[in-house]
């Protein structure tokens, strides 16, 4: 089997109409949970830089301030990984086509991917949450 061909006859012509305006399975959709991640990383370690400088706000409003980034950004993670869920559910069902195991391992490497990205979230969220002190 030529897979190189298989994903570009799921991107053809061919494909049917319900299957190009599905929402999901599509590559753009694998870049959300790394853009949130790195979004958020790069925010924590803002604030942190802020926090522990001398002009900036007490321990106390950095930390809602992070757990509201946190929240945010698992919010935002957890929408990623419903919709991929759903698609991939939807996508077991159906006949099996070039176009819907494309769309499947699409959905399933997204859902992969939120769910890491998720947990790295937590993972950056904790030194700030558990340390006292800048030093």
């Amino acid at each position: 089997m030529n897979h190189g061909r298989d994903v570009r006859e799921g991107s053809g012509k061919e494909e049917p109409i319900a299957d190009r305006r599905r929402q999901g399975g599509r590559p753009r959709h694998l870049l959300v949970a790394p853009l949130v991640w790195g979004l958020h990383f790069g925010f924590l370690y803002g604030i942190g830089a802020l926090a522990c400088s001398d002009r900036g706000p007490d321990l106390g409003a950095t930390r809602a301030v992070v757990i509201l980034a946190t929240v945010v950004a698992l919010a935002l993670l957890a929408w990623a990984c419903t919709n991929a869920w759903r698609l991939r559910r939807a996508l077991t069902d159906e006949a099996v086509t070039p176009a819907r195991r494309q769309r499947r391992f699409l959905a399933t490497t997204t859902l992969a991917t939120s769910a890491l990205a998720a947990v790295a979230v937590v993972f950056d969220t904790l030194p700030v949450l558990l340390s006292a002190s800048c030093a």
